[in-house]
């Protein structure tokens, strides 16, 4: 069945943005790799699986705003100059992947070498490993080539036109939810210490996050979605 949406009809649909979905596979495996050149870029991904909460419970979301702003965001700092796209990807479902909170980026090997390195010794995720939070973290080899492409993360259902624009889009989108995060903690006069005092801290900022993708995701983001693309017809499959 389809149901074409006219103008501001755009504004109804309910999107959930970076959460769940089939995109990116939990781990490929599968792919032909090939050994890197050193100054070919590639897509890369730093996953982190999360704990899951007791049954009947929803997943722990604001893990990925803790993992977002305390383990990854000194990356995107310090490797600004040599990262060409970067996203954030989340999927949770109680299978063997699990709840997983991904880091994807689009750059050389040798960055990606040491970007791997930078995580791996972060203390924030040490901490977060020993306190059960994440129960395992993994990373591409940086040695084998296997997404060498723009769209090589990118729904291989769409069209090659989507598939090579839509990283740009997405970027945007992990960037201003990571700036919202910033700008909620900056409003926060907590400086929480324990990792219990920061669990509550980013359950908080998440809840804060929520309402205002609630109240305001309407016109901010989903009207202005559609007036980029001149209130074009949008057809919507059951």
């Amino acid at each position: 069945m389809q149901i074409k949406l006219w103008k501001n009809s755009l504004l109804s649909i309910i999107i959930l943005t970076m959460t769940a979905c089939s995109t990116l596979p939990p781990n490929p495996t599968t792919q032909t790799a090939q050994t890197t050149p050193t100054t070919q870029k590639a897509w890369w991904a730093a996953r982190f699986a999360i704990k899951w909460p007791k049954k009947n419970k929803e997943p722990d979301w604001y893990m990925g705003a803790f993992i977002a702003n305390e383990v990854v965001s000194p990356i995107l700092e310090k490797f600004k100059n040599n990262i060409i796209l970067w996203r954030f990807h989340r999927r949770a479902a109680r299978d063997h992947a699990g709840h997983q909170f991904s880091f994807l980026f689009y750059t050389t090997p040798e960055t990606a070498k040491h970007i791997y390195a930078q995580l791996k010794s972060n203390q924030m995720l040490t901490n977060l490993k020993q306190a059960g939070l994440i129960v395992r973290d993994n990373y591409d080899n940086p040695e084998k080539l296997k997404k060498p492409n723009i769209e090589d993360t990118s729904d291989k259902s769409w069209s090659i036109s989507v598939q090579k624009a839509w990283p740009y889009f997405i970027m945007g989108a992990s960037q201003l939810w990571l700036e919202l995060i910033k700008e909620i903690k900056a409003q926060n006069d907590q400086k929480p210490s324990t990792m219990t005092q920061k669990v509550a801290h980013y359950k908080q900022v998440t809840k804060l996050i929520r309402e205002l993708w609630k109240d305001e995701g309407k016109h901010a983001f989903l009207h202005h979605l559609n007036a980029i693309f001149g209130y074009a017809p949008l057809t919507i499959r059951f």
